[in-house]
């Protein structure tokens, strides 16, 4: 009986070191400050197994439905609101009945503007959805710009009441709009050719990087433009219309030895080409921080207000790994 009993305290304490070393392994990565090279524990390097363990673990948790549109119209054209009185202020907003929201032309902004067959879903539509209830008035959603920037000047111009389009802070933006409190917060991405690392494990990123030799991709008229040069004021910084057939291509061609983007878009990427961490290592700067707000006109300060209030009281803000799991169905 003794033996009996021996024999099973030693599988049972087999089984829990096991378990204990392959969740360790599991989660090992690399995290690298701007300033120097350090390790920090994160799922986001899980193998396989461990994501797939990962994933079916969130989605006993998270819930999602896709909104149904009671209460917003989807609109293309920039003229068909100029009938409307002046745009921004909240008494206007509500003597009209409508919210007039300023968004990207395009279909798919990936985790924030995503065009399904049953509608459109994501970060930005569920806030203006949101928002537009909590008023009591409709949503009119104006798609009808082509960059961020666009949606910065239609709003400094009075072309709507609130912009929505995943918009990063800028002190340049700040200048021309008002920024409310982030409704979603992300971390900056390198996604850096390993080569560059071999024979220089303790030299930081930022001599790694910020030199006038190092060549970074970055999406043109993003605020990672201004991000990158910023970070590496001495790099090459490439401006690129395309992220998979521009960006990515050419890090992969090796025309660049690092591109730059928020952690969503990398954590996306590496899911759909996991073969890319063959030749790359993705390195989250911890000390970086992307805030993504709604933007008003500068004169609205009620509006700006009630915004912040309604992200404060009543909307909830999700996380990175919610809003991951949430579309990870319906990412290209």
């Amino acid at each position: 009986m003794d033996a009996r009993l021996a024999k099973v305290f030693v599988i049972a304490v087999s089984i829990v070191a096991v378990t204990v070393v392959a969740y360790t392994v599991g989660i090992r990565t690399i995290g690298m400050c701007t300033n120097d090279v350090c390790n920090e524990a994160s799922p986001f390097w899980q193998t396989s197994a461990n994501r797939s363990s990962a994933q079916n673990a969130s989605s006993r948790t998270l819930q999602f439905q896709i909104p149904r549109y009671k209460n917003i119209q989807f609109v293309h054209e920039k003229t068909l609101l100029k009938r409307n009185p002046a745009c921004g202020n909240l008494a206007d907003i509500l003597t009209r009945g409508e919210i007039v929201i300023c968004a990207l032309k395009k279909p798919y902004n990936q985790f924030f503007q995503m065009k399904t067959k049953n509608g459109y879903i994501g970060e930005d539509i569920r806030l203006a959805t949101e928002l537009g209830r909590a008023l009591g008035v409709k949503v009119i959603y104006k798609m009808a710009y082509d960059t961020n920037e666009d949606v910065v000047n239609a709003i400094h111009n009075g072309e709507g009441d609130i912009g929505l389009a995943k918009l990063s802070y800028t002190m340049e933006r700040a200048r021309k709009v008002a920024y409310s409190r982030p409704y979603a917060v992300v971390k900056k991405v390198v996604l850096l050719n390993r080569i560059t690392m071999i024979d220089k494990d303790k030299q930081t990123l930022n001599k790694i990087l910020n030199n006038l030799n190092a060549k970074i991709a970055v999406m043109q008229n993003t605020s990672y433009i201004t991000f990158a040069k910023d970070l590496f004021p001495n790099a090459q910084i490439y401006g690129e219309t395309e992220w998979e057939n521009g960006a990515v291509k050419k890090l992969v061609k090796g025309e660049v030895v690092a591109l730059i983007r928020d952690e969503l878009q990398i954590k996306s990427l590496m899911k759909e080409q996991p073969e890319l961490l063959l030749n790359f290592i993705p390195i989250t700067l911890k000390d970086q921080y992307d805030s993504i707000s709604a933007i008003t006109n500068l004169k609205a300060h009620s509006l700006i207000s009630y915004i912040d209030k309604f992200l404060e009281n009543e909307y909830k803000v999700r996380t990175v790994k919610e809003i991951l799991h949430i579309y990870k169905d319906y990412l290209k």
